[in-house]
């Protein structure tokens, strides 16, 4: 899928440590949408071939009952919260904080 959403990553002051202000904007445009809900339509057409009969069991996620555009809808709107973003973020983190751990020492001195 190629996200027709926009975000952006915007300074958050003239201090180059300082974390930057980030908007994903998932989700924004219409299409994305669209993109979503036919991936949702299609894995599931995948999976209910022959091939998958042995490995197939019920559906796990968004589950049986989500057929609607709707439903469906609300099952992404759902599953892409906090913990996508939260995992981005804490990238970010992490190199702020490897910024700020002294140099190693080399050996070669």
């Amino acid at each position: 899928m190629r996200s027709q959403s926009r975000g952006w990553v915007r300074l958050a002051s003239a201090d180059p440590a300082d974390a930057p202000r980030i908007r994903f904007n998932y989700m924004s445009h219409p299409d994305d949408w669209t993109a979503m809900r036919a991936a949702v339509r299609l894995t599931r057409e995948i999976f209910a071939q022959p091939a998958f009969d042995r490995y197939r069991g019920r559906e796990i996620q968004p589950g049986d009952m989500v057929r609607t555009d709707a439903e469906i809808d609300a099952f992404l709107r759902e599953k892409s919260r906090a913990p996508t973003i939260h995992a981005v973020l804490a990238g970010w983190g992490a190199r702020r904080r490897a910024r700020r751990r002294p140099p190693l020492s080399s050996s070669h001195q």
